[in-house]
């Protein structure tokens, strides 16, 4: 069965420049492949979705956050408890910015879950074309295309930094 893509990629555009998507990719790689477990984030070691996303957030901003007081992952399965988290995460991140539409750029965070079932799940668009990155309890942190699955059917939200820009000098 083939899937409709939910999103359109695009590259960063000047002066972010492929540096920036290179210095991202490289950091991705560094957790591909890593397990999946809830209220974990431990590169080669262990993450759930919510704490990758974060970690490597934190990462290209060149700063350390209190992982450990994130909401775990499953909050995103309840639509007030994933709206909670995502304010929690944004209050950390104030410099990621909502983004209209469904075209993403590598580095954006995204929110995604079942049409009708609110938000469950936490992912990054890659530096490879028509790519993100998620840790999934399946395969741990891996690299998915823009259709997704039969039960992730619906965007809630894309963030981006409006100081990525700055990644290559920060990181």
């Amino acid at each position: 069965m083939k899937f409709e893509p939910l999103f359109q990629w695009e590259r960063m555009f000047e002066p972010e420049g492929p540096g920036l998507e290179a210095l991202l990719e490289q950091e991705l790689r560094t957790w591909e492949g890593t397990p999946y477990l809830a209220g974990q984030s431990l590169k080669g070691v262990a993450v759930d979705c919510v704490r990758f996303v974060v970690s490597v957030a934190a990462f290209l901003e060149g700063r350390e956050v209190a992982l450990e007081r994130l909401p775990q992952d499953m909050a995103l399965h309840q639509p007030e408890s994933a709206r909670a988290a995502m304010r929690d995460i944004l209050r950390r991140f104030p410099l990621w910015q909502p983004v209209q539409g469904r075209v993403i750029q590598p580095g954006d965070f995204v929110v995604v879950g079942p049409a009708g079932g609110g938000p469950g799940h936490a992912m990054l668009c890659s530096g490879r074309r028509n790519l993100l990155i998620h840790s999934s309890q399946a395969a741990g942190v891996q690299y998915t295309g823009l259709s997704m699955d039969s039960k992730t059917t619906e965007v809630f939200a894309i963030y981006r930094s409006t100081q990525r820009f700055r990644w290559a000098e920060i990181s």
